[in-house]
């Protein structure tokens, strides 16, 4: 049999009763309906993706199972979802894609009841797999969110950086090695924390420069090695986990922002770890808001970015093809003009994971901190503080204020021979 979709306003409604009286049962008696109508209304609401459980099925498909791993805190860790064909439609293959091979089981009046179907991404050009990208994003569960106006319209001059540099989702580290246990889950937690609290923390209004410093993520694919150099690489997941917990997280901090601030302007640099991988988090982040006109992406693909805010001059590089000492000769040279008319001149970078600050040529320059702990492989060697920053500008009078959220330091502790 196949279910017909509802019409969202039902459908939404039957998902509400779910979420107030906590079952099926309960909520059916709510409504005054049936179990299995009750059913049959939350089948075809998660079908049109409206629990926020699931992505909204293809066209031509119906939710076939939903698994979720629940972890020690109750909370959903993973969602796996499959999808069929729905009983009885015409089959059409989604755009974009090439049949490698099928395997079709077909009812006794002509019907199709499973089907198994191996797609063939080999032949799909450059051009289709960004365009699938951009189908995939929009049909997430988290695309939902809406943004809301920023409450305080006043410090229009204001600009308020949030540098976020080396946060290496999918590194593992262990409390053995390093002192402190870090995994792809773990990271974003401990980011979704502290960037919520460092943007309270900022003045509210004005405009905010997200500023995506690279190594976002800590492989660039399934080889798990650095792509240049070869390090090997311990990992706690895969790298499309890895970019989708990124994707998720970049968004969420993006509507925080725009409740906090009148404006969001995003930049997103390539680091040594995401060579290549920061292309989904820029691309994931325009076709999300591509029709919210508070939000900016810059798609550019310089390694070293500049921009400027009235008399300010702010360059931004992850700090792997570039000494800090050679930065302010990069933005002299490469933006002259904008060099001579300003008065006060940023250049933030990471890549090396510990603060460092020092006036190179009427340039500030800043290397910023992680909030990841050290791997196995620098465990000893870089327990430096670390922590989270924004910086505020006034477009004439330069720096205004800093606002912080540290980390408790790594301690660890030495054994006792004695008691040995």
């Amino acid at each position: 049999m196949t279910f017909q979709p509802l019409d969202e306003e039902t459908a939404l409604e039957a998902v509400q009763a779910l979420q107030e009286h906590g079952s099926k049962r309960a909520a059916a008696i709510a409504l005054g309906i049936s179990r299995s109508t009750f059913r049959n209304r939350i089948k075809s609401a998660e079908k049109q993706g409206l629990t926020g459980r699931v992505p909204k099925a293809p066209e031509g498909f119906e939710l076939k199972q939903l698994s979720e791993q629940i972890g020690k805190d109750g909370q959903v860790k993973s969602t796996s979802v499959k999808y069929t064909h729905e009983v009885g439609q015409e089959f059409k293959l989604p755009a974009g894609r090439f049949i490698g091979k099928v395997t079709t089981q077909v009812g006794a009046s002509g019907e199709i009841e499973k089907e198994w179907i191996r797609h063939d991404w080999d032949k799909l050009t450059p051009f289709q797999v960004v365009e699938l990208t951009k189908d995939f994003v929009k049909t997430l569960p988290w695309t939902r969110l809406k943004a809301f106006p920023a409450q305080h319209t006043e410090n229009e001059n204001l600009l308020t950086i949030y540098p976020l540099a080396d946060l290496h989702l999918s590194l593992r580290a262990t409390a053995e090695e390093s002192g402190e246990d870090y995994d792809l889950e773990r990271a974003q937690n401990l980011f979704n924390e502290k960037s919520a609290q460092i943007i309270q923390k900022s003045p509210k209004g004005g405009t905010a420069l997200v500023a995506y410093l690279g190594d976002w993520t800590h492989q660039d694919d399934d080889k798990n090695m650095t792509p240049r150099s070869g390090h090997i690489l311990e990992v706690s997941s895969s790298i499309f986990r890895a970019v989708r917990a990124g994707v998720q997280l970049a968004i969420l901090h993006t509507y925080r922002c725009l409740a906090h601030h009148e404006k969001v302007i995003i930049k997103v640099v390539r680091g040594n770890h995401d060579l290549h991988s920061w292309i989904g988090l820029c691309l994931a982040l325009q076709e999300h808001f591509r029709n919210e006109p508070r939000v900016t992406v810059d798609t550019s693909e310089a390694d070293y970015w500049f921009c400027r805010w009235g008399m300010n001059l702010i360059g931004l590089h992850h700090g792997h093809r570039m000494k800090p000492e050679e930065m302010a000769g990069s933005m002299a040279t490469e933006c002259a003009k904008d060099w001579g008319e300003t008065y006060y001149r940023l250049f933030l970078h990471g890549h090396l994971h510990h603060h460092i600050a020092k006036d190179v040529l009427g340039v500030h320059v800043e290397c910023m901190r992680t909030i990841a702990p050290p791997d196995a492989h620098h465990s000893g060697k870089y327990n430096s503080p670390r922590s989270l920053i924004s910086i505020t500008l006034d477009k004439e009078e330069g720096e205004q204020s800093r606002a912080s959220v540290n980390l408790k330091p790594i301690r660890r502790k030495a054994v006792s021979l004695e008691a040995a």
